[in-house]
């Protein structure tokens, strides 16, 4: 008689959780913990589908939002207004910025030193904060007012708004107004 062969069956389950700092009574400190965001969900999980004895597998995935297309939009208009200020181009300003803050190390192409540079879809909100805020005090000029380029705008309103703050800049640091 043949041995039969054990083949597993998998059942996988999600749980979304939130990491909070909690007290290690043992130890004295504060350490960060995962709270399960449904514990109710969670245990009938573990009393009634696992078996004492089962083998499972548990990934953690850290769930950043990735930066919006309203923050890449806000972004350009903000290196649109850099290059209005210091007469480069848009596109010169982004490079600048991208290699000097996004900069992941260098390395050899055919020869030549190549920068590998992080692209900015890949940063989550609050990273894409970070930056411009970095880009702003290494440059001087100040982020424009972020609330207008939140309301939902048609393309024309959206337009008029960038003018306006390309205006608005090129009054402070110098240059022609734009015309409407």
């Amino acid at each position: 008689m043949k041995k039969r062969q054990y083949n597993p069956s998998y059942e996988s389950h999600s749980f979304l959780g939130t990491v909070t700092k909690v007290m290690d009574e043992q130890k004295g400190i504060l350490v960060n913990k995962i709270v399960i965001d449904h514990p109710i969900y969670y245990r009938h999980f573990v009393n009634t589908i696992c078996k004492v004895g089962d083998k499972i597998a548990m990934t953690i995935t850290n769930r950043r939002p990735l930066r919006s297309m309203a923050q890449n939009k806000y972004m350009h208009v903000y290196f649109s207004l850099i290059a209005d200020s210091s007469g480069h181009t848009t596109a010169e300003v982004k490079s600048w910025a991208k290699g000097k803050y996004l900069s992941k190390g260098i390395t050899e192409l055919y020869g030549d030193k190549v920068r590998i540079v992080k692209d900015t879809a890949k940063l989550n909100i609050s990273e894409m904060c970070e930056f411009l805020n970095l880009v702003e005090t290494d440059t001087g000029i100040p982020l424009p007012d972020p609330a207008p380029f939140n309301l939902p705008l048609t393309i024309s309103e959206y337009g008029k708004l960038v003018i306006i703050q390309r205006n608005k800049y090129r009054l402070l640091y110098g240059g022609t107004k734009l015309s409407k």
